[in-house]
């Protein structure tokens, strides 16, 4: 990986979603409407909604180290190219579900009921344009605390460590979590 984190745009390039002048394009009209640039792409039909989404979910695994970004310019191509579903894409470029998916953050944050959907999605589009992780788009963006964000991040992993079941460490988040929701 290089030391730059992958902007989405960049990683849309890479996987022959659109080309570097389209890209400008649709920047400058972000820059000038004061838009995201994700918003831009599925007004202007350069990829739909649930693509551009899927998107920023592997350009989040990418930034966590969890994927290359061949790997990740691989299942964005999969997804938009051959309309592949996330789970089918990232299984094609050799991650499997169980890495992570399972018990992704955002996942873990809306089975807690700390955010909402559309918390959810407002910080993956800030994820994506700035090129930061979910848990800092999220503290960012207002929608929680940083301590809510480094409970979440300690359930993971212990999930992913099987030191507890998914439904302990939902119920642990969410008891932890709930005082300190700031949207």
């Amino acid at each position: 990986m290089s030391d730059e984190p992958i902007r989405i745009g960049e990683l849309l390039v890479q996987a022959g979603v659109i080309n570097k002048d389209k890209l400008h394009q649709r920047l400058g009209i972000a820059r000038q409407l004061g838009l995201p640039l994700g918003q831009i792409l599925v007004q202007s039909h350069d990829l739909g909604k649930d693509q551009f989404l899927n998107a920023l979910q592997i350009q989040s695994l990418l930034l966590e180290e969890l994927l290359t970004t061949e790997q990740a310019a691989r299942a964005v191509s999969f997804l938009c190219h051959e309309g592949q579903e996330l789970n089918v894409a990232l299984s094609k470029v050799g991650f499997l579900e169980s890495q992570t998916l399972a018990y992704r953050l955002g996942d873990l944050l809306l089975a807690a009921d700390v955010i909402s959907e559309d918390d959810l999605t407002f910080a993956l589009l800030t994820s994506g344009e700035i090129a930061i992780p979910l848990g800092h788009a999220l503290i960012q963006t207002g929608v929680v605390v940083p301590d809510v964000v480094a409970a979440a991040l300690t359930a993971q992993k212990q999930i992913r460590s099987k030191s507890v079941s998914a439904e302990e460490a939902i119920e642990v988040l969410r008891s932890t979590a709930t005082p300190g929701r700031v949207s």
